[in-house]
């Protein structure tokens, strides 16, 4: 497995006798054997993880920021310092740490781009994005 790219093999069994063989697809069968190359755009550390609420609350410091809004987990820890509402009506991110923050969130943006900047982050997961968001993965 390399950085850029993960490589899974998965293999089939069949109940006929059928010899098939294609390089263009990547897939092989042989007897009642198929074995299938698949080609990943993230690499291992990349996909998303499913977060125990246990996992969710060791990350609970603002030098350590995890929040879940709407089910899902977000390190944080480079993004809050910078959020443009941060200590407004003393309500900061990392007093969230560790924690679900969806009514915070909800309460404070009815806007489309943060959510946006949500959706960006769950498409490159465990990368952080233009705004330092990282999605983690679901909550468990």
């Amino acid at each position: 497995v390399n950085a850029e790219e993960c490589h899974c093999i998965l293999d089939f069994d069949f109940p006929s006798e059928a010899v098939v063989s294609t390089q263009s697809t990547g897939t092989k069968r042989t007897n009642n054997h198929q074995t299938i190359l698949v080609h990943s755009p993230f690499s291992a550390i990349q996909m998303a993880q499913k977060v125990s609420k246990a996992t969710l609350a060791k990350h609970n410091t603002a030098a350590d920021c995890w929040i879940s809004i709407d089910g899902k987990v977000y390190d944080v820890t480079k993004f809050h310092p910078d959020h443009p509402g941060e200590g407004i009506n003393q309500q900061y991110i990392a007093h969230y740490a560790g924690k679900d923050a969806s009514e915070l969130f909800e309460k404070f943006h009815n806007s489309n781009p943060p959510f946006e900047m949500l959706e960006t982050a769950q498409d490159q997961p465990g990368k952080p994005t233009d705004d330092k968001i990282i999605y983690i993965g679901p909550l468990e």
